[in-house]
């Protein structure tokens, strides 16, 4: 890669809880609060220790942020 701010690493696998957030990503904390809600009130599942990680499906330069999509993967364990 030619690009120094870029780098490849590798996510782990597992099963995920997968949220959609619609719109600007300042407001992403608020979607992802209501994903860790409702996983707290899972009774098979429970946060497992690994990153969140955000799959932003939209490029901001050419979408309308009302349009903006990001998918939030949080990784689970079933208890």
């Amino acid at each position: 890669m030619d690009d120094p701010s870029a780098f490849r690493t590798t996510i782990d696998g597992g099963v995920f809880l997968v949220g959609r957030h619609h719109g600007c990503f300042s407001r992403l904390g608020v979607t992802l609060d209501a994903l860790y809600w409702r996983l707290l009130d899972a009774e098979q599942w429970q946060p497992a220790d690994r990153p969140v990680f955000m799959h932003y499906l939209d490029d901001p330069s050419h979408t309308e942020v009302n349009d903006w999509r990001t998918d939030i993967h949080i990784p689970v364990n079933r208890v």
